[in-house]
């Protein structure tokens, strides 16, 4: 992919160099909260003692709820956008707890949420990464699954 232009402050225009397609491309990261990255993440990252991650169901919970609020702003938002070429909303993944959540979590998070990855326009696709493996989870309106 090649970076061929802005379209708004937080949509890139990119072009896939090998079939030539022409797209939008909406970044955006999720946190459990908006302390998460003083409170937690820079501790770590300045050398305070490491601990180990907790699976905690109920921040899992939270942070599911955290990424389908970002995510239906997003859609809501992009009804306003340059629909010249399909959109993708990417999503950052950017949370410790996320560890814990790999491709069944994000496929039951779209079937208990149908109403929402349906009413997804204008977006064509929308990616959660990185998954603990290090891979995506892709959702599209036309499959609801991931590919």
């Amino acid at each position: 992919m090649r970076l061929m232009g802005s379209l708004s402050t937080t949509k890139s225009f990119e072009k896939d160099t090998k079939t030539e397609k022409c797209f939008g491309v909406e970044l955006m990261s999720v946190y459990l909260d908006d302390r998460s990255v003083p409170d937690v993440h820079m501790k770590v990252i300045n050398g305070s003692e490491l601990t180990m991650i907790p699976c905690e169901t109920n921040k899992i919970e939270e942070y599911k709820e955290r990424m389908l609020e970002a995510v239906a702003e997003k859609i809501s938002k992009a009804v306003k956008y340059d629909k010249s070429f399909p959109l993708i909303l990417s999503v950052y993944v950017n949370e410790y707890i996320s560890i814990f959540m790999d491709e069944r979590k994000f496929q039951s998070l779209v079937e208990a949420n149908e109403s929402l990855f349906d009413s997804m326009e204008p977006f064509s696709e929308i990616v959660f990464w990185p998954l603990p493996n290090g891979g995506v989870f892709s959702v599209k309106p036309e499959t609801k699954r991931h590919t």
